[in-house]
C-alpha cells in the first residue's frame, strides 16, 4: 500500500472516532448533566435558607433572593438543554438538522 494512502486510511479511521467520542460527549452531558445541575438547583434552594417554627409549630422554610436567582438560572439552562434536545429530535424527524452556527439554534436543511 502506498504511504500517503495508508496515511490518509489512518486520518479517516481517527475523525470517525473523534466524531463517535463527541457523540459520547454530547449524550452524557444530555443525559447526566442536566439531571445534575438540576438537582444542583434545588440543593442551592436550602443554602443559606431561614427556617422558623410559627406558632402550631408547623415549620417554614425561606430561602435567600439570591439563592432563588441562582437556581432560577440553572432550572433555565436545564429547560434550555430539553428544548434544544426536543429540537434536534424533531429536526430530525423531518429530515433537517440543527445548525448552531448563531449563537442561537436553528433548524436548517440537511448539507
Amino acid at each position: 500500500m502506498h504511504r500517503s494512502l495508508a496515511v490518509l486510511i489512518d486520518c479517516v479511521d481517527v475523525r470517525a472516532e473523534v466524531k463517535q467520542h463527541a457523540a459520547g460527549f454530547y449524550c452524557l452531558v444530555f443525559g447526566a448533566g442536566l439531571p445534575f445541575v438540576y438537582a444542583i438547583a434545588l440543593r442551592v434552594l436550602t443554602i443559606g435558607s431561614t427556617s422558623y417554627a410559627d406558632a402550631t409549630g408547623e415549620i417554614h422554610s425561606t430561602p435567600r433572593i439570591s439563592s432563588r436567582l441562582f437556581a432560577g438560572l440553572l432550572i433555565a439552562v436545564v429547560v434550555a438543554g430539553v428544548v434544544v434536545g426536543m429540537m434536534i429530535i424533531i429536526a430530525t424527524g423531518f429530515g433537517k438538522e440543527v445548525s448552531f452556527e448563531h449563537i442561537y439554534p436553528t433548524i436548517v436543511e440537511k448539507s
